[in-house]
């Protein structure tokens, strides 16, 4: 897929330059893509978050939890300030599409918040301050310190909504998910009854 993408990209930018007037991919389409969405991007393991979580700095460790424990995305992570955070919850204000959502802190997150408020807590600031590309970098480079895989920012995400895939509704509050059946995609992850079963047999 990405070769055909970037063999578009130079017949189009041929075309532009007057070279040609072919556009032999025209009337392709991509190969669909087999592999499940559970395989291809897999949450982060309770063991590796500890690990990360075990000796960090303490704006480190709320990022961390912002994402590990808040089910928050990197983008919805930056942009909280610290007016953001309402009692025992956090008020996303813009998350994917724009759209806004409350979200219920686990019980350590406040705690994490409230000790890095301590060093940084002006209330239009921004609680962790900081570019996405930057942010992730920072979380690869943690990430090879603890010796750990990195999987991205985003597993943070799948790692919270494993954590309540019991409850599907919740988890998908939990995560601003606007179709349940996107949530089932976490408990597919963690739904070890097949495998279970096979190793009886």
């Amino acid at each position: 897929m990405t070769t055909r993408a970037a063999a578009r990209a130079l017949y189009k930018a041929l075309r532009w330059a007057g070279v040609t007037a072919l556009d032999p991919f025209s009337d392709t389409t991509a190969a669909k893509d087999r592999t499940a969405a559970w395989d291809k991007r897999q949450p982060y393991l309770e063991e590796e978050v500890q690990a990360l979580l075990a000796s960090r700095g303490l704006r480190d460790r709320a990022l961390i939890l912002l994402c590990a424990h808040g089910g928050l995305r990197i983008m919805e992570a930056l942009a909280l300030t610290w007016g953001d955070i309402q009692g025992n919850a956090l008020a996303v204000r813009r998350g994917k599409g724009g759209k806004g959502r409350r979200v219920t802190c686990s019980g350590t997150l406040p705690t994490a918040l409230e000790a890095w408020c301590e060093v940084d807590g002006t209330p239009s600031r921004q609680i962790i301050g900081a570019s996405q590309t930057a942010a992730r970098e920072r979380l690869r480079a943690l990430y090879k310190r603890a010796n750990a895989p990195y999987r991205g920012g985003h597993a943070f995400r799948h790692y919270a909504g494993t954590r309540l895939h019991t409850t599907l509704e919740n988890a998908a509050r939990h995560l601003g998910h606007v179709s349940i059946e996107t949530t089932r995609i976490y408990a597919k992850w963690v739904d070890r009854s097949l495998k279970d079963k096979l190793a009886r047999w």
